[in-house]
């Protein structure tokens, strides 16, 4: 552990000496970023943003929105029932169910994905992702009290370009992309993008079905139109559908040390399962966005629309058992609707500013059917039924402008109105012919709130910009589709004070950029699992403390080097309620002695029968909050007669962290180790490559759930390796 926490400084020394003696050659690229609704080079925006390119996604072999917690710091990713789970400093959303939203929002071109499964999903036709930190309560107001994630696709070209890829790996994995992109007359240009995975041989087994489990299949295609019929005045249409099914997240069996309710403990193969009811997921989604640009001669005027419709399908067992005790199928249907309106002033004005309209309408229709002996009560099943309707309007409005000579003072404001509808409840269809259960939830929420932003920067030198900024941002209540009964959980609220610096030095060959933050978090949402459903609830109060520092580098035209480090110091300052599982005494989990029936409340004793407990968690760590992640990446050409051979690697390192806020159940620390070795033809038409993912082979959680069924674990992928190959076609 130790060697690992005197790690950046012995590298950071490293890479100072070999930028000290290589010749003043190569130079890092600038990059832009809409990280503030216009088109800035990054160096010059007072916000912590973590970047990656086409290039830089290729270089670190990542693949997916699942692997971008590889390559920037303090962004944390893991997998849970088919969703991606995106924590920055701390922040994120630990419920998957169906109408929740996550505390770090993503964004796609724009446009806010609001439905949780919709932001997995493999990275084609990618331009660059932006990975913004610390609440962003105004310019992308949209529950983003953690940060976001921005992803940005090609603009298709009007010269005729293609690109066909093909990769196979060791578990029978066939992966393939097309992207091509042309023009039509002197207006029109439109690209499209394909891909494709199969999985032939899955990571582990059902031994209780003999069946490959830890699989995944997806299709997804996306489309670009273009039209600019003027040159102040441009129309761009995206169209994108994915299917996808998987079972890395949902697949789960006892942790070690623990047992399930049959009494059993984890089998020997990390990636095996025991389960009686297929456990996988299946997701259908599609949509639309649209943006509409016109450059008036005192002002630019932007329009952004979404449309997105998805349906989900989640096979669970609860129990994780062979045992037909608690089977669920899981449906989620969504559908979201957004409108934006922006004015902005002319690129170059000393004077810049930024206002808009946002519209967001988030519907969605939740059931559960609940199968199984702990049903005997209820005639053996149970059918949950629920809606939840969103609806929320946004007016913002930001300024930037000169305080000094090379000072600027930045301030942004939002309200926010939000209102939230619910309905339903329990279906028993074996008792009485039929009955249902409206839940006792109040049939609506609202929330009003204003958010803000003040920044300070000054520009030290023209590549040193240093800067201070104080954001509030704000995560509207919700309704918990899965509980019936449950009062909607209160709204979230961050304040966050921000100290940083952003620098390229020695001619451009080395980029650092840092930053110290305080985040002051009120009513917290979270979650706890009982009896196979989850629970809600908020913290009152907790503190989170951290800092980070990211370096590039390029100490000569054929090496490029990446290094990140982030640090966290969170704490529950006050939380008197939280709500845990009261366990079993004599082994810490539910299971009922041998040779009893079903573990079912009435055949087993009421001694050891769990029940829900409110206990203090002040103090503790928040969850899913590592005390240090750091990665470090290279990438080395080298040039031949007979075309490039590149060389690259990215380790990323997680310190481990707490699932849940009682701080019972942790994952351990671990290390991922990914490399490419590529050849590229001196025309660049061609290219085949190697590649491993995860080549220690460590055994690490995707998810980690501690209900009342057991404790259970979702391991993430193993050791993979391939062979790939790329044409082009310009």
């Amino acid at each position: 552990m130790n060697a690992h926490r005197h790690a950046w400084p012995t590298i950071s020394l490293a890479l100072a000496c070999i930028l000290a003696v290589e010749p003043a050659r190569a130079q890092l690229e600038e990059i832009v970023v809409t990280a503030q609704r216009r088109e800035e080079n990054q160096q010059k925006v007072p916000i912590s943003i973590s970047t990656a390119t086409a290039a830089t996604l290729e270089a670190a072999g990542v693949r997916g929105t699942e692997e971008l917690g590889n390559i920037a710091p303090g962004l944390t990713i893991q997998r849970q029932i088919g969703s991606v789970l995106p924590y920055i400093r701390g922040i994120g959303n630990p419920n998957t169910s169906g109408g929740q939203e996550s505390a770090t929002a993503l964004y796609v071109d724009g446009i806010y994905y609001a439905q949780l499964p919709s932001t997995n999903f493999s990275l084609n036709n990618i331009e660059r992702i932006e990975v913004l930190k610390g609440p962003q309560g105004t310019l992308f107001g949209r529950n983003a009290t953690g940060g976001l994630v921005q992803i940005v696709t090609k603009d298709p070209t009007k010269e005729p370009t293609a690109r066909v890829g093909i990769s196979y790996d060791d578990y029978d994995t066939v992966e393939g992309n097309l992207y091509a992109a042309g023009g039509f007359g002197q207006s029109f240009a439109a690209d499209i993008a394909l891909y494709g995975a199969d999985q032939g041989e899955g990571y582990g087994f059902n031994v209780a079905t003999g069946s490959e489990t830890l699989m995944r299949t997806e299709y997804a295609a996306r489309s670009v139109l273009l039209f600019t019929p003027t040159d102040q005045t441009s129309v761009r249409v995206a169209l994108d559908y994915v299917d996808t099914e998987n079972s890395v997240g949902i697949a789960r069996q006892p942790i070690e040390g623990a047992r399930t309710v049959d009494g059993s403990g984890p089998l020997p193969d990390f990636y095996g399962v025991r389960s009686n009811y297929e456990p996988v997921y299946f997701f259908d989604g599609y949509g639309v966005g649209a943006k509409v640009s016109h450059e008036f001669p005192a002002f630019n005027f932007v329009s952004l629309t979404g449309w997105r419709d998805g349906s989900i399908e989640n096979h669970l067992d609860q129990d994780a058992t062979p045992l037909p005790i608690v089977n669920a199928a899981i449906f989620d249907d969504s559908r979201t609707l957004s409108q934006e309106l922006q004015l902005l002033s002319k690129e170059g004005s000393s004077f810049e500013w930024i206002a808009g309209l946002y519209y967001f309408d988030f519907d969605v229709d939740y059931a559960i059917d609940l199968v199984g002996v702990a049903f005997t009560a209820q005639g053996g099943r149970v059918e949950l039924r629920t809606m939840q309707d969103t609806t929320s309007w946004a007016a913002y409005a930001q300024t930037a402008f000169p305080v000094w000579e090379r000072g600027r003072l930045t301030v942004g404001l939002r309200y926010t109105d939000d209102e939230r509808k619910f309905s339903g409840g329990n279906f028993l269809p074996n008792v009485g012919g039929g009955i249902f259960v409206a839940g006792t939830a109040a049939p609506k929420t609202t929330a009003e709130e204003v958010t803000w932003r003040l920044a300070l920067d000054h520009q030290f030198t023209d590549k040193v910009l240093g800067f201070a900024s104080y954001n509030r941002g704000f995560k509207s209540g919700v309704y918990n589709l899965v509980n019936a009964n449950q009062a909607p959980v209160e709204p979230e609220l961050v304040d966050a004070y921000e100290v940083g610096f952003k620098s390229d030095l020695i001619d451009d060959r080395l980029r650092l950029n840092g930053s110290v933050f305080f985040y002051d978090y009120q009513d917290l949402q979270q979650q706890v699992i009982f009896a196979g459903l989850t629970v809600l609830s908020n913290a009152a109060q907790a503190e989170v403390f951290g800092g980070e520092i990211e370096l590039i580098a390029a100490p000569t035209d054929n090496l490029d080097l990446r290094f990140g480090l982030a640090y966290l110091d969170s704490e529950y300052t006050d939380y008197p309620g939280a709500q845990e599982t009261e366990r079993n005494p004599a082994g810490g989990n539910f299971v009922c002695t041998s040779g009893q029936p079903a573990p079912t409340p009435p055949n087993c004793p009421a001694s050891i029968w769990p029940t829900l407990a409110s206990r203090s968690a002040t103090g503790n760590e928040l969850s899913r909050a590592p005390d240090y992640t750091y990665n470090v990446g290279f990438d080395y050409t080298v040039p031949t007669t007979v075309g490039n051979f590149i060389v690259a690697a990215t380790y990323a390192y997680n310190d481990g962290f707490f699932w849940e806020p009682d701080n019972r159940l942790a994952q351990e620390s671990y290390g991922l180790l990914n490399a490419n070795l590529s050849w590229g033809s001196s025309d660049g038409r061609y290219r085949a490559f190697l590649f491993g993912k995860n080549l220690t082979e460590e055994e690490y959680s995707q998810f980690v759930s501690g209900g009342t069924l057991g404790d259970v674990i979702a391991p993430a992928a193993p050791r993979t390796y391939g062979i790939g190959f790329d044409l082009m076609f310009e």
